[in-house]
């Protein structure tokens, strides 16, 4: 199952994407996050990012980068969490 970070990923839309991806975890032991749309992206987000990755237990629960845009990689690796959320550049 995927989850999509659709096309900004701001303060604006923090909310309703931490109550999606509290859903996906509670219901779906594997899945992949797609931030591939990903245009905008503020320090709200990246730690969005943050806690969902940090939540999961990897000894339980997989998660997994389906796809992550230009944008949200070059804001992960200015904030230095990059390789805490599993980003590399290609």
């Amino acid at each position: 199952m995927s989850f999509s970070l659709g096309t900004n990923l701001d303060i604006t839309q923090v909310i309703e994407l931490q109550q999606q991806y509290l859903a996906f975890i509670r219901q779906e032991p594997q899945w992949q996050v797609d931030g591939g749309e990903v245009c905008r992206v503020d320090t709200a987000g990246l730690q969005l990012l943050l806690s969902l990755f940090a939540t999961v237990d990897p000894a339980e629960r997989r998660v997994r980068w389906l796809s992550y845009s230009s944008a949200l990689l070059d804001a992960a690796v200015c904030a230095g969490l990059d390789e805490a959320l599993g980003m590399k550049k290609v």
